[in-house]
């Protein structure tokens, strides 16, 4: 299939792309794809080809591509944002805290530094009324707090737990927070933050601090 969306309004390249996956995953073949578009290999591929003067200069995972590019032709090739990229291959469940800690306002302070003493599990869920979740908090933070009720971020705002982590992302971007809940069917199973994905990022990419990726995103 050489470039077959190539000439077609992005909306209906869009459309035109989830129907030939949703084909694809029926079917089970193996097709060809050629195209120019990277974003559109990464979202098609299972596997890349990146071809330079007819030569195949890296076959590989779009993962592998992303965090691994082989050489400089290639690492511009699939942009200086690939970092962002990255984030457009998982969904929110694959990478979300699934099980934090719960801490329940109910009881007083001293109680709840009690329950964090020995943790090693940084993120903790804020509870209270019942089980009723409001907010998060670091365990070191809330163990240093004077008052732990002021230290407690909320938790805005939520994404489905079929999102991808991009899109979590761009949640937390456009509200102005930390963190997310993520639901299933409305009810929460987990919490994205965005440390956590940067953190990943910075890991997959095999960088120390904030790359360029990271910083053009806000993050």
């Amino acid at each position: 299939m050489d470039e077959p969306f190539a000439a077609v309004d992005p909306i209906t390249r869009e459309h035109l792309q989830d129907m030939f996956l949703r084909l694809q995953r029926k079917i089970q073949k193996t097709i060809v794809f050629v195209t120019h578009d990277i974003d559109e290999a990464i979202k098609m591929g299972d596997k890349i080809a990146i071809l330079k003067e007819g030569q195949v200069i890296q076959y590989a995972t779009p993962k592998d591509l992303l965090a691994n590019p082989r050489n400089d032709f290639v690492e511009s090739f699939v942009g200086s944002d690939r970092a962002l990229k990255i984030l457009n291959l998982f969904q929110v469940e694959e990478l979300m805290l699934a099980d934090p800690i719960h801490l329940d306002l109910d009881q007083d302070d001293s109680s709840v530094k009690d329950q964090l003493k020995n943790t090693t599990d940084n993120t903790v869920f804020v509870v209270k009324d019942h089980g009723e979740l409001t907010g998060w908090i670091t365990a070191s933070r809330a163990r240093q707090a004077a008052n732990i009720r002021d230290a407690i971020n909320p938790l805005a705002g939520s994404v489905d737990i079929t999102a991808t982590v991009k899109e979590a992302v761009a949640e937390m971007l456009q509200n102005g927070i930390d963190a997310v809940r993520v639901l299933e069917d409305g009810k929460t199973r987990g919490m994205m933050t965005m440390a956590y994905i940067r953190n990943y990022v910075e890991d997959i990419c095999g960088v120390i601090g904030k790359t360029k990726d990271i910083q053009k995103a806000g993050i």
